[in-house]
């Protein structure tokens, strides 16, 4: 589900190619509206602070109930210790994307910067989660299984905590210059 929503999430964001006669004709219905920039560069900068918020706002709102069955058990526990650390651990799964600038050109009037998404593996956290079951899933003399909710955490932590980012998507986005400075292209 993850893979599937951030991938609508991209081709949402994707651009369809202007001609700069388009372009123009845009900045001139748009400039007013729209923040502008001094330098490709600076677009850059700022935009990938946009992009890195909608993607983590919008996959924290997609998948904020994700793990509420280990958020109702921690909240019958009264241990505020645990009860932060797994709210720290869900913050950084939940607004885990950064955005960086991969590539900025200049063509004129007309200009474009690529950017690098990262976040977690999500395949890699499952495959450790499942690898260390045995430390949060027990079963008890009855034969039934038990699940150690702090147990669980702890190794959650662990599996957020040694994972490296790795890139998960690009985009591009398309700004023109109207007045000396750079606005994005609608």
């Amino acid at each position: 589900m993850r893979k599937t929503s951030f991938l609508l999430m991209i081709i949402a964001s994707l651009f369809v190619s202007y001609n700069e006669s388009y372009a123009d004709s845009q900045v001139q219905s748009t400039s007013n509206n729209i923040k502008q920039f001094q330098t490709l560069d600076e677009a850059g900068i700022e935009y990938s602070k946009v992009l890195r918020e909608i993607l983590n706002y919008n996959f924290s709102n997609i998948h904020k109930n994700s793990n509420e069955n280990i958020s109702a058990a921690i909240s019958n526990i009264d241990d505020e210790i645990l009860t932060n650390k797994w709210e720290n651990t869900n913050k950084k799964v939940l607004e885990q994307f950064e955005v960086k600038v991969k590539n900025v050109q200049d063509y004129g009037n007309v200009g474009e910067i690529k950017f690098s998404i990262f976040g977690y593996d999500e395949g890699k956290i499952e495959e450790y989660m499942d690898s260390m079951s045995s430390s949060y899933i027990s079963i008890n003399s009855d034969g039934d299984p038990e699940f150690d909710v702090a147990a669980y955490v702890d190794t959650f932590e662990q599996a957020i905590n040694i994972q490296d980012k790795i890139e998960v998507g690009e985009t591009t986005t398309k700004f023109v210059k109207s007045n000396n400075n750079w606005i994005i292209l609608k």
